[in-house]
């Protein structure tokens, strides 16, 4: 029989070879080492021309013979005749290489083999006895696979004479022997020979030897095609009657093979979830089975199996284990090292990697791919010369463009993740991916295909491939050119489209094989990217709707009829009167109102609305100045310098280039014009800071003054006493006043113990809206009949007069208040306001303990009375800890559950029948989630109210907190971050990493930020200033005839809404100051947008209930703060991903001496919004002291904090009700 290949001498251990004019003799123990196995390997042994051959060629032919495919350049033999010798070079090269390799020869142990053929064993074993094992086999000089993928198999002791660098092509079909006796000797193996073509050639030898070296495999057989290679090794390991276990997730043709044609040899296929290791441990102990064959990454969903650990698990019964490795290559992924007993590729994709040849291998033992070798030399498909040639040409660069195609698809499976048009990524890469923490453990880069699925049905899909200007339509992958397929068409359009999915083939799937395309080139390809052109549409189209705001709101707000919309606060103050008419002279539009917002002063909004309306309005004004100066650095410096960064460009057809032409991205790696955005980054954090002290300077005298010029208020003499000690015959009351009139005699004035009211509550509010409809029905302001029935609904029952049924029920209601105040008069609560002559006495009493216990007497400044939030004094402490630990809890699972709103916006989206029109699927699934938006406020404003805060400002400031986090998370965090809501937290959970990741994900979202800036920033504030939904409600009522029976109300100002969206855009323009200049022109246009209409709302239609005295600035303050560290730390990322270390090193210090700057102003100014200083109490005590009707005040004190549930009622008609026993104030 023929021998089953040859090896040249490079990769086998043959003591010598002769022209075939010589005697030839095998000794299978003789050899010496290759230098680039370490095995007993003759690597000086030297495939020499026949002398006829030698003679006639000429110097420069065999310089160039690699060119020269006859069969006369190999026609030799081998013969163990030491007398034959070898050339002086060769044996001096095997000398020294014999030397350096000779323990890892000794090593290796014998195989035994069994049910395999004598002479292929016998052939097999000259040439893998000197196989090249990874762990030992490397020379000294290549360290690497992409060196040994170069040089393996042929840079030393290659086996054909000639000094050309690449490997000769072989072109013969079969092999001569001189004479008989040759051709006897080859029979009765004292020789070795190909003898015919199908069972060797020495080019395709040195292919399979540098697979073999980068596999770390004993043997590799390359065959025709993977697919041949696949069946072949299928058929040759599985006997009849067998059975295999395989994977759901595969190549189609693997699986037609094993489900049609195997079962014809009454070999079973058993098929589990790449996961399912339960499903695999489970049929190896019911069957008998011979292989465990599957894909990983498999295809083309790309699931990564446990190869360590199904390895593991087949062995204990005997069963082999084969990997296809092809999408991950033998450079990302080495299936053998982790147990694997043969991997299988398709030479066709990544390590030909040109589209050009066709080729599989096997890689594995000697004694298994042996047997496998054997069938293959009956069935044939073998591998051209050419072919091989050309496989070995690819190889040389296979580590230079596996590199390449990794790093593509990371990135843009990052950007696919993250774009709203994907509803779904495949990529082992990915945090989210299912056998993420498998990949990472076994591979070291993750492949360049992805796999996703677009927001769409097939017909989307078919209209988002065929866009695609660079990836080919073809059904491979891994070469230099992108190639894109749909597998519902590609591979599965045979099949029905409910077969396709039983395999979870959807028709919105895409496979993306990437090349060594620029990466640029094919984000922008994909749609990763915004052109210049369409960022200016949207700018065009939001301006066009803020203008018609603008316009309607200027016509609609002159009618009179609308005065309950546009100016509720006028209505309060006076200004203005309440009216149904409509002034046909008012339709003219003007601007008139954008001159009388901005006429105030600073010292008027201080005065007339507040210190907290200030504070609103100057965290806009320092929003103008911080990017005010950013916008001339980013325009003029930063964004020039971005533009120019890769080469120099004309400054045409500017609408046509993508947005990140105009970012970092475009500058190159290493450049030094990236240290102008180091010292921007510098300079604008000092600036920033300036103005972040200039504003507290200038708010804390603000502050300081409000407080001088204001009247005397409740809140300021009074403090929250709570751990009251209950002691023995004494009231909760008689104890505060023995206390304070003993410790506080000079001070003290009067108190108001708390008493449990939350069983009054429910009537009090009944009795609220019955006396306010009441009211209104005997005024006349509401239509009303003039009787009805007192039964069920008003529809039962005798008929009565209204307004006398109303005061009725109303008198009933007082009768049962006056009885629940009468039964709660000993339910007090251990907590008093205590009220003091003095502001200094009072501060005095909050920041001194006052009793031995520090867990009794606690004190702490009052709210405003209004301030109050009542319901705080009927819960215990155990209740209170409880609600905060839920609160938490409820919190996180909001922020989590955001998805919700997301996913049902994406299903919406992607409603196609033809029932549902485009405007539908168009705006519906916007609409619903703005609206889930506009409910998270008022949900942290639930939150926070079951938190335990004593008042409603603590509430607001405490919700406004929430929202800022949940705003800074979901909107940005979640965008730029891709992947599962545990991966966005894993993230900060490595801290290291954090600078990393937020330089690789927050540059990509830039357009997508712009877009936003534009979209949510100038139209929101457009639709604030029209007050579309209480101009609707205003509309309807009045379209109906009807009035609302609610007593008029002005809103309250939406600090709590309004502060969180203001800083999070200070944060997106923080962030993106060097990374992306051009949002910040928008980001200005907002700022300066928000500054005339919240003045002109704060004039018109809010009114404070409350006055926090500015404690919404802390706030502001650790917001600046957070952005700029964010920005430092974006910056270290950027610059070490840039290949500037010095300055990601340099970048190091800034955030900490931020967070230096930022302490010096906590403790320079922020005590000031929580207490004023003892300067401030006493000179304004002092002058309190010269004012006439202080005393007035002290009376209006003495009755301040009483709980309006237990006060008198006030509803009776000419009632006049005493004061409950309950409600005990003592005067001193």
């Amino acid at each position: 029989m023929a021998v089953s290949s040859f090896q040249c001498p490079t990769i086998f251990s043959i003591p010598s070879f002769q022209c075939r004019s010589s005697r030839r003799r095998f000794n299978p123990t003789a050899g010496m080492p290759s230098p680039f196995t370490g095995g007993g390997r003759m690597s000086s042994m030297i495939l020499r021309f026949p002398p006829n051959f030698v003679r006639q060629l000429s110097i420069k032919a065999r310089r160039n013979c690699s060119n020269i495919g006859v069969a006369q350049i190999v026609a030799a033999k081998w013969s163990n005749n030491p007398d034959s010798g070898s050339p002086p070079a060769a044996a001096a090269a095997a000398s020294s290489a014999s030397a350096a390799a000779s323990a890892p020869a000794a090593a290796i142990p014998p195989v035994a083999l069994n049910g395999v053929d004598e002479e292929v064993v016998a052939a097999e074993g000259i040439r893998e006895i000197g196989s090249v094992q990874l762990k030992d086999s490397k020379p000294s000089f290549l360290s690497s696979d992409g060196s040994l993928a170069v040089h393996a198999g042929e840079r030393l002791g290659r086996g054909i004479v000639t000094d050309a660098i690449t490997t000769p092509v072989v072109n013969t079909s079969a092999y001569h022997f001189k004479n008989t006796a040759e051709l006897l000797d080859f029979k009765e193996k004292r020789s070795v020979s190909f003898e015919y073509g199908r069972y060797g050639n020495p080019t395709t030898i040195v292919l399979e030897d540098k697979i073999s070296a980068l596999e770390g495999a004993e043997s590799t057989l390359v065959m025709a095609s993977g697919m041949c290679a696949s069946t072949v090794m299928l058929l040759a390991l599985v006997p009849a009657g067998g059975h295999i276990v395989t994977t759901t997730d595969c190549y189609r043709k693997t699986r037609i093979f094993m489900e049609t044609f195997l079962p014809k040899m009454g070999i079973t296929v058993t098929v589990i979830d790449p996961a399912d290791i339960a499903g695999l441990e489970a049929a190896v102990n019911k069957y008998q089975v011979s292989l465990f064959f599957t894909e990983s990454p498999t295809n083309p969903f790309l699931r990564c199996v446990d190869i360590e650990l199904v390895s593991e698990i087949c062995h204990k019964r005997g069963t082999l284990v084969c990997i296809d490795g092809t999408f991950a290559t033998p450079l990302n992924q080495k299936a053998l090292a982790f147990g694997a007993d043969l991997v299988v590729h398709s030479l066709t994709k990544y390590i030909g990697g040109h589209n050009d040849v066709l080729g599989g291998c096997i890689c594995g033992p000697l004694k298994v791919v042996s047997e496998i070798r054997n069938l293959h030399h009956v069935l044939g498909g073998t591998l051209n010369p050419n072919a091989a040639y050309l496989i070995i040409r690819g190889m040389k660069t296979m580590h230079l463009r596996v590199q390449q195609q990794n790093s593509t698809a990371s990135r843009m499976a990052e950007i696919l993740e993250a774009h709203p048009k994907v509803s779904h990524v495949y990529y082992p890469g990915l945090a989210n991916h299912p056998e993420h923490h498998i990949a990472k453990r076994q591979m070291t880069g993750f492949g360049g295909v992805v796999s996703f699925e677009i927001d769409g049905d097939i017909e989307r899909t078919i209209k988002f491939v065929d866009s695609l200007k660079i990836p080919y339509i073809a059904p491979s992958f891994g070469g230099c050119e992108s190639i894109v397929d749909q597998p519902a068409i590609m591979s599965y359009w045979d099949l029905a489209p409910e077969e396709r999915l039983k395999y979870g083939i959807k028709d919105n799937l895409v496979r993306f094989s990437f090349g060594v395309e620029d990466f640029e080139d094919v984000k922008a390809d994909e749609g990763g990217v915004m052109i210049l052109s369409a960022l200016l549409t949207s700018v065009g189209i939001n301006l066009g709707l803020c203008f018609l705001f603008f316009t309607l709101y200027s016509i609609l707000r002159k009618q009179p009829g609308n005065v309950t919309v546009y100016g509720p606060r006028l209505i309060q103050d006076g200004e203005s009167q309440q009216t149904n008419a409509f002034n046909l002279e008012r339709l003219l539009p003007t601007a008139g109102w954008v001159r009388r917002a901005l006429e105030p002063t600073n010292e008027d909004i201080l005065s007339n609305l507040g210190l907290d309306a200030l504070v609103f309005i100057r965290v806009l004004v320092f929003s103008i100045r911080v990017f005010s100066f950013a916008s001339v650095v980013g325009i003029f410096i930063l964004l020039p310098v971005n533009y120019m960064g890769t080469e120099f460009e004309e400054f045409f057809d500017l609408p046509k280039k993508s947005l990140d032409s105009f970012s970092i991205s475009n500058v190159n790696d290493g450049s030094n014009k990236l240290w102008i955005h180091f010292s921007a980054i510098y300079i604008f954090t000092a600036v920033v800071c300036y103005l972040l002290y200039y504003e507290h300077k200038y708010l804390s005298s603000k502050r300081i003054d409000h407080f001088y010029s204001s009247k005397p208020q409740p809140h300021e003499f009074t403090v929250l006493v709570s751990g009251v000690p209950v002691v023995s015959g004494n009231s909760i009351s008689e104890t505060v006043e023995s206390f304070f009139r003993e410790y506080h005699s000079s001070t003290y004035l009067s108190h108001v113990v708390v008493q449990r009211t939350d069983k009054l509550k429910a009537l009090m509010n009944d009795a609220e809206k019955l006396y306010k409809k009441l009211t209104r029905v005997k005024s006349g302001s509401i239509s009303r009949q003039k009787s009805m029935r007192d039964g069920f609904l008003g529809m039962f029952g005798k008929k009565v007069d209204v307004v006398d049924h109303y005061e009725k029920k109303l008198e009933k209601l007082e009768d049962d208040m006056r009885l629940k105040q009468s039964l709660l008069a000993g339910e007090e609560v251990p907590a008093a306001f205590v009220s003091f002559r003095s502001r200094h006495g009072a501060a005095i009493a909050t920041n001194i303990q006052q009793g031995i216990d520090p867990t009794q007497w606690l004190t702490e400044p009052a709210p405003e009375p209004q301030d109050v939030h009542w319901p705080f004094f009927t819960a215990s402490f155990v209740r209170r800890w409880i609600s905060n630990v839920v609160v938490f809890v409820a919190f996180v699972a909001l922020i989590i559950l955001y998805v919700i709103p997301v996913v049902l916006v994406q299903g919406l989206a992607n409603l196609h029948q033809k029932v549902v029109s485009q405007v539908i699927t168009g705006y519906l699934p916007s609409l619903i989630y703005q609206l889930f938006l506009m409910i998270v406020p008022p949900i942290m404003l639930l939150l926070s109210s079951m938190q335990g805060y004593i008042s409603h400002s603590q509430i607001e400031k405490s919700a406004c907190i929430k929202l800022l986090v949940f705003t800074i998370w979901n909107s940005f965090f979640a965008n730029v971050l891709s992947g599962s809501a545990l991966y966005r937290v894993n993230v900060f959970l490595e801290p290291k990493n954090i600078p990393r990741v937020l330089a690789a994900a927050v540059p990509a979202q830039a357009s997508f930020f712009i877009s936003y800036v534009v979209t949510s920033g100038w139209t929101g504030l457009s639709s604030e200033i029209f007050r579309l939904v209480p101009l609707l409600w205003n509309f309807v009522m009045k379209l109906f005839g009807k009035e609302d029976d609610k007593e008029f109300e002005v809103p309250p100002t939406p600090f709590c809404q309004e502060i969180p969206s203001i800083l999070f855009f200070g944060l997106l323009g923080t962030t993106y100051f060097f990374l992306s200049p051009l949002i910040l022109p928008f980001l200005l246009v907002y700022f300066c947008l928000g500054y005339v209409i919240y003045r002109n709302q704060l004039l018109n239609v809010y009114a404070a209930k409350y006055e926090t005295g500015g404690k919404f600035w802390p706030i502001v303050h650790n917001s600046t703060i957070f952005s700029l560290v964010l920005m430092h730390v974006i910056a270290i990322g950027i610059f070490g991903l840039k290949e500037l270390p010095l300055a990601s090193s340099l970048t190091i210090p800034l955030p900490i001496l931020t967070v230096l700057f930022s302490i010096y102003c906590q403790r320079r100014f922020l005590a000031n919004f929580k207490s004023y200083p003892t300067e401030c109490l006493v000179n304004k005590d002092k002058a309190d002291a010269r004012e006439q009707n202080m005393s007035e005040f002290y009376a209006k004190l003495v009755v301040a904090y009483r709980d309006p549930a237990v006060s008198a009622s006030r509803y009776a008609r000419g009632i006049s009700l005493e004061d409950p026993p309950l409600l005990r104030s003592n005067q001193g």
